[in-house]
């Protein structure tokens, strides 16, 4: 009986012993309540490991968990463009601790690529970098490329940086029918690659670098962002390229330079008509040349409703509190409710509280309408040539434009063309518009409302 009873316990401990010893550091990975268990940094690099070398679903439908803090840094990317991550990872919010510079792979983050997945409460802390010069990358905190997943609940500390042509953002790089949700980025986002002579270059963003079709809610800013492409496509404080889908409840807190064009508070440049950028806020201070503003820097065809910026406006061309440049490229343009209380400063042409340029797209042939309605601005408006208080220019080409019911209390300096309401107004209608400012210039002329209408 006693050899049995010594036996028995044998057999029960080699059991638990290979329990200990299984995949990852527990779990089977078939639930949420069974997930696989993350303990260390090895348990990431297997997770990366398998995703690449099993057969590209092996991770699909399958739930993983970190378990505690992993501070021993995390040098591995899961998931490549064949073979992309396709399960459940809940951080649990934990810290995982990244030094990833892999240039071997053209999309790094924590995840590389992640399609059709789920990703949730991870904090991130370390630093993500690109240094090829001579390639083409989509680098992100959480997820360098992201497809038909959804993200939510992650914060990223590390900053984020490449060299190379790249889309950049502090949780995602590139972004494609996704839902991203409750994310927070504290870590400096820098793209440092530049090329004079390559036109439409890449993006970076707070949050997303580039999104198509991506829904962005309650998300928030808090690093600093520097764009130095000449020719990139846009840099924002929450997405530097936003295509077709809404941006709502969203903040950015950090200042944001760049060398080059499209600059915005939370989009550097928005495209096309599905969906609304909406209560957002901007207090971050940003400069950029052409086509700035303190929510969106160039804007084609998307409605903004109820945003406020209170950060430094500054540039050379379309300068804007609210929009650098609004035009109605494909749709109705409405612009509503929006509120400015920074100082907004255009070294050239076309500088405004709410918007710097105003215009109809020269292949607007629907002759679609733009509308900028109930804003106000009360910051000072200092610009050159066409400076208003709601706008720099209405530059109506093909139909209609109107202002209505806005409000300019602060005080407009410039040159050429001043207004309390708009400083040049090609063809637009202005109605029930009041200006309290005080307008002061050296030459050309000066209106209460309007500085010139043609």
């Amino acid at each position: 009986m006693k050899r049995y009873l010594t036996l028995l316990a044998l057999i029960l401990a080699t059991q638990n012993t290979n329990a200990q010893i299984g995949p990852f550091g527990g779990g089977d990975g078939y639930s949420e309540a069974t997930s696989y268990e993350l303990y260390t940094k090895q348990h990431i690099e297997e997770l990366a490991d398998s995703v690449i070398t099993e057969q590209n679903t092996w991770s699909e439908g399958k739930y993983f968990k970190v378990m505690n803090d992993i501070s021993d840094q995390v040098v591995t990317v899961i998931g490549s463009s064949s073979h992309p991550f396709k399960g459940n990872f809940d951080g649990q919010n934990y810290t995982i601790t990244l030094a990833i510079n892999d240039p071997n792979v053209t999309a790094i983050g924590l995840f590389g690529y992640a399609n059709n997945s789920i990703i949730k409460n991870i904090v991130l802390d370390g630093t993500i970098e690109q240094n090829m010069s001579n390639n083409y990358y989509v680098i992100g905190g959480i997820v360098g490329h992201s497809y038909l997943s959804t993200i939510s609940n992650c914060i990223n500390n590390a900053d984020v940086t490449s060299i190379c042509s790249s889309y950049v953002g502090g949780i995602v790089g590139y972004s494609t029918l996704d839902t991203i949700s409750g994310c927070s980025n504290y870590g400096n986002v820098t793209n440092m690659y530049s090329d004079m002579y390559t036109l439409n270059g890449r993006s970076a963003g707070g949050i997303v670098g580039y999104s198509s079709a991506t829904a962005i809610l309650d998300c928030r800013n808090y690093g600093n962002i520097a764009d130095m492409d000449v020719n990139g496509r846009g840099a924002g404080g929450i997405s530097g390229v936003h295509y077709s889908s809404s941006i709502s409840n969203c903040s950015n807190y950090g200042n944001i330079t760049s060398d080059g064009s499209y600059v915005g508070g939370i989009i550097g440049t928005v495209f096309y008509v599905y969906g609304a950028i909406s209560d957002c806020i901007n207090s971050g201070n940003i400069q950029g040349r052409t086509s700035i503003g303190g929510i969106v820097g160039n804007n084609w065809a998307t409605d903004v409703f109820d945003c406020v910026n209170s950060g430094k406006i500054e540039g050379e061309n379309y300068i804007g509190g609210i929009g650098g440049t609004f035009r109605n490229y494909g749709g109705d343009v409405l612009i509503y409710g929006c509120i400015n209380t920074g100082f907004i400063i255009g070294s050239n042409s076309h500088t405004g509280g709410v918007a710097g340029n105003i215009s109809n797209h020269t292949f607007s042939y629907l002759f679609y309408s733009i509308i900028l309605e109930n804003c106000l601005n009360t910051g000072d408006v200092k610009g050159s040539v066409n400076v208003g208080g709601i706008t720099g220019i209405i530059d109506e080409q093909r139909s209609s434009i109107t202002i209505t019911n806005c409000i300019n209390t602060g005080f407009i300096i410039g040159n050429i063309y001043k207004g309390g309401i708009v400083g040049y107004d090609n063809g637009g209608t202005i109605e029930n518009c009041i200006n309290t400012g005080v307008i002061e210039g050296q030459i050309g002329t000066t209106g209460a409302i309007s500085g010139k209408e043609d």
